[in-house]
């Protein structure tokens, strides 16, 4: 989809993301290998044996294999049109919000329809149940009540981070979480043995801080 961008756009697909969302939603945003990588970039803590090296946890960038190269330069080649921005919290909240709210502007209301309208058929991958999409992807939270609420985004994980984005239509709300290591393979407290969600094995450290997120403000 990147290069079909490229190709009707006539323009890189950094400059197209650019000029199309970046700057008009006022997002701190970038998309490698185009940009140089950020000097503030964090280091990412992993089991190294997922990435070729030695057992044990460690920072994956000291992984021989990753030694000589700029290894987020060489994950943003690798991943580009896929997953290649780097972005903070901040802005990706903000995308989530402008990209799935109806009040919100990146897309026209058709577009996002499209997106919402995409969802198919039920996968166990990626932390747990999601109906999967376009790229976008939704999934049920129980809430501390036993409400049951619907949330779009994806499942962010990979190159030994995490990035969750999660937007709750019933509350208009977005929520993005980040962390420089994998909470795809970490087991989260909320669903341990005899805590409130103890009957989702399968929910990710995300998971929990989101639903801690949104049982505040549903309850406000």
């Amino acid at each position: 989809m990147g290069l079909v961008a490229e190709h009707k756009g006539g323009a890189d697909l950094h400059a197209l993301y650019r000029t199309e969302f970046f700057e008009p939603l006022s997002l701190k945003a970038g998309l490698l290998p185009h940009i140089q990588t950020p000097t503030n970039m964090s280091s990412t803590y992993a089991d190294l044996t997922n990435y070729g090296g030695d057992p044990g946890w460690g920072n994956v960038q000291d992984v021989v294999f990753y030694r000589d190269l700029d290894y987020w330069e060489a994950e943003g080649r690798r991943n580009w049109a896929c997953c290649g921005v780097v972005s903070t919290p901040e802005s990706i909240a903000r995308w989530g919000y402008e990209l799935f709210s109806p009040n919100g502007s990146a897309v026209s209301a058709n577009v996002r329809q499209q997106l919402i309208d995409s969802f198919r058929d039920l996968t166990e991958k990626a932390g747990g149940p999601w109906l999967y999409g376009v790229h976008v992807a939704m999934k049920e939270q129980r809430l501390s009540d036993g409400t049951v609420i619907q949330t779009y985004g994806h499942p962010g994980g990979g190159s030994g981070a995490t990035s969750d984005l999660f937007y709750v239509p019933l509350l208009d709300l977005a929520i993005a979480l980040q962390a420089n290591t994998e909470d795809v393979f970490q087991r989260s407290t909320c669903a341990g043995r005899g805590n409130l969600y103890s009957d989702e094995p399968w929910l990710s450290p995300s998971d929990c801080v989101a639903r801690e997120i949104i049982n505040a403000v549903n309850d406000q």
